[in-house]
């Protein structure tokens, strides 16, 4: 049994009535039903192939602009093809009803001349006479027109490829940090776990259990999510909770971590570990003392439309000077902040505020 796409009916129907909407318009001055079908199906047809190849080809690109970007532009676009669909379809028209000794003439001597005469069109006569110009001298015209107007699709779409090849570039580059970060996590957390757990083997069996589950899940979650971009706000908790807690084991009473959530929305999507840099850059970079406590406070609230996610530590904090070129190009929080930007396509979600020797926050804005 034959299944016929909605879309697909709905498009050919609309040609096949608008063809002949506009084939009865001109029979009332070509008086040849034939020929009448032949240029309104030509000209329906030709409006309806340049939508559907600007529709398939260029306007899925346009999403890595923002949503009034996209209007003023697929507006803009589906105006030219229409236009381009019309003068070809003018063409087409003064080639059919043009005799075709008239056509071989312009071919072999009017071509050129014409072409002379539109470029010295400023100098010579108004715009509006050559439009509106008949016979041999319109075809021309119309003829020069349909070329500009390719020249003007044709770069228009360069123009919107480079976009999205940089687009893809930026993408692409993401995930590669993402694999990478994730290569660097895994060798150097998995080493000091399986430390962890060495230790507690004689000492506290059923501990040593309890963490070799804990650092199943971890790389588990971590394998999962390898070609993920967004995950559920709930896997990523308990992800960096599993984390945190083989920390908390690892340097005992020296390391404090609170947690505080309050949001109500259902099936909140953040990116893929975007919480874990955050606690180990507070380590890595907040913790200089080891022998004085640090106490990392994560706090995931909601402020319509966002979900805040703060992590804030009580570590040495960031030197005035330095905090106005933070994040810095290489950092693990200009990684967030671009993969961020470029998932959500808003800038700004990633801000980072620090009182030295006392504390550093840093918040991600999630919009819902």
């Amino acid at each position: 049994m034959i299944h016929f796409n909605s879309r697909l009916y709905f498009t050919l129907s609309a040609v096949f009535i608008g063809g002949a909407i506009v084939a009865f318009l001109l029979f009332t001055r070509i008086h040849s039903i034939a020929t009448a079908l032949l240029i309104g199906y030509f000209y329906v047809s030709s409006a309806a192939i340049s939508i559907y190849l600007v529709h398939r080809f260029v306007a899925g690109k346009l999403t890595i602009f923002s949503m009034w970007q996209q209007w003023i532009l697929k507006s803009f676009l589906y105006m030219i093809t229409v236009s381009f669909a019309y003068l070809l379809g003018l063409v087409f028209q003064t080639l059919v009803l043009m005799p075709l000794e008239t056509i071989e003439r312009l071919i072999s001597d009017k071509v050129w001349a014409g072409f002379v005469a539109l470029m010295s069109l400023p100098l010579d006569q108004s715009l509006t006479d050559v439009i509106f110009a008949s016979g041999e001298q319109s075809l021309i015209v119309s003829i020069m027109i349909v070329f500009i107007f390719i020249g003007i699709i044709s770069l228009f779409g360069a123009l919107v490829e480079i976009k999205w090849q940089e687009n893809r570039s930026r993408e692409i580059h993401n995930r590669a940090e993402l694999a990478a970060l994730k290569a660097q996590i895994e060798p150097h957390f998995l080493f000091n776990s399986l430390n962890t757990i060495a230790a507690y083997i004689q000492e506290n069996p059923p501990e040593a259990e309890k963490l070799t589950l804990q650092l199943s899940k971890i790389m588990q979650y971590m394998t999962y999510s390898a070609n993920r971009e967004l995950v559920d706000l709930k896997e990523e908790i308990e992800f960096t909770r599993n984390y945190i807690n083989m920390l908390e084991i690892r340097f005992k009473e020296l390391l404090i971590v609170k947690w505080s959530t309050d949001y109500s929305s259902p099936a909140v999507q953040v990116p893929v570990l975007i919480m874990q840099p955050l606690i180990e850059n507070s380590i890595r970079h907040g913790w200089v003392d080891r022998n004085r406590k640090l106490q990392i406070t994560i706090r995931i609230t909601e402020n319509k439309p966002f979900i805040i996610i703060e992590v804030k530590d009580n570590g040495l904090g960031v030197r005035p000077e330095l905090l106005k070129k933070l994040p810095k190009p290489g950092h693990a929080l200009a990684n967030i902040a671009e993969r961020m930007q470029l998932i959500f396509g808003k800038p700004d979600l990633l801000t980072i505020s620090s009182v030295f020797h006392k504390e550093t926050i840093v918040k991600l804005k999630i919009p819902r």
